[in-house]
């Protein structure tokens, strides 16, 4: 048998009222201020869709200095600023020299197929996020491509990303613009980066 002094019950366990509620109020606030942040993509989703280009321009840009068979394929990413949307012309980069795969693959216009989704941002996307795509040269007209060459050198046949600007800004820039902005910068030599 346990005796009573054995058994110590303290009265000052736990938390005052007063301390509770202290604590709902701040995470009440927290869950104010957090939460939308949270669920609200419309921050992020520039720099999402600014690191989706990067990867596809820098694909291309790889696959371009792999090939070595110089029989006319074009290695670019086509943007179209009007739908708002982005990606390669063509996914088939197959052996053979058939003339309509290498027309196939400098068409401006961009190949939705399944084959080339990992290199296509529809505009549904663009639009469902509230993004507007740009793509301006350093002179500041506007682009449709960024194409390529065996060295991975941008548009060396078209001077519209060579040489310095008054734009503050080399080469040709892509802009992603919506609650933020986020830019993919290609300079004429082939470096591509976020600016």
């Amino acid at each position: 048998m346990i005796s009573r002094s054995a058994i110590s019950i303290r009265k000052d366990e736990g938390y005052t009222l007063v301390e509770l509620v202290l604590v709902v109020i701040l995470v009440a606030m927290l869950a104010v201020y957090a939460l939308p942040r949270i669920f609200d993509t419309s921050e992020i989703a520039a720099t999402v869709y600014q690191n989706r280009a990067i990867s596809i321009l820098r694909n291309m840009q790889t696959r371009a200095m792999q090939d070595t068979r110089n029989d006319g394929y074009c290695y670019k990413v086509y943007f179209d600023t009007t739908n708002e949307e982005f990606g390669i012309p063509s996914n088939d980069y197959s052996v053979t020299n058939d003339q309509n795969l290498i027309d196939a693959t400098c068409a401006d216009s961009i190949d939705k197929s399944d084959s080339a989704q990992f290199f296509y941002v529809p505009s549904s996307a663009l639009l469902e996020d509230d993004i507007n795509l740009e793509s301006n040269a350093n002179d500041g007209t506007d682009i449709s491509s960024i194409t390529f060459d065996t060295l991975g050198r941008a548009n060396q046949n078209d001077s519209s990303c060579d040489g310095n600007s008054s734009n503050g800004y080399d080469g040709c820039r892509i802009a992603f613009i919506g609650d933020s902005t986020a830019y993919v910068c290609v300079e004429s030599e082939g470096y591509i980066y976020a600016c």
